[in-house]
């Protein structure tokens, strides 16, 4: 059997080669499909852990009627169907000497691109925000 032998003519591999590199650039500049929404939730009057150093941030928890405000505590992103898009926890509280308010940050990876969200923190009712707000790290919400 004589062995077959195919030869493309080069102009042919040019003209593949170059349309690999332009799906290419044209994938590289698409928008993410997902993002991390980052934010963060101040509560007012919030208890210190310990003593507080002035002039440091310090451990703090909500108590009472917040005691479910502290650090794992869930939060959910929804989209504008009221479904979940995505799920993460708060960062463990950090108490401003200033104001005697307690911040927790929060970063949920892994968002699906959306016009429009609602950002919910331990079944305290969901709060919405554009998706300029979110890319503009404006997702900040306020218990207490």
């Amino acid at each position: 059997m004589i062995p077959l032998r195919l030869k493309a003519p080069l102009w042919l591999v040019g003209v593949g080669a170059a349309l690999l590199l332009a799906m290419f650039a044209i994938a590289s500049q698409l928008p993410p499909t997902t993002r991390t929404l980052d934010g963060s939730l101040t509560l007012r009057h919030a208890v210190p852990i310990g003593a507080p150093v002035v002039g440091k941030d310090y451990p703090c928890v909500g108590v009472g009627g917040f005691d479910d405000i502290r650090g794992g505590a869930t939060v959910v992103v929804y989209d504008a169907a009221d479904k979940i898009l995505a799920m993460g926890r708060l960062d463990p509280g950090r108490a401003n000497d200033a104001t005697g308010d307690c911040i927790f940050l929060f970063a949920v990876p892994d968002v699906p691109t959306s016009d429009f969200y609602r950002v919910e923190v331990a079944h305290r009712g969901q709060v919405p925000f554009t998706q300029r707000q979110v890319d503009d790290h404006q997702v900040q919400l306020t218990l207490g």
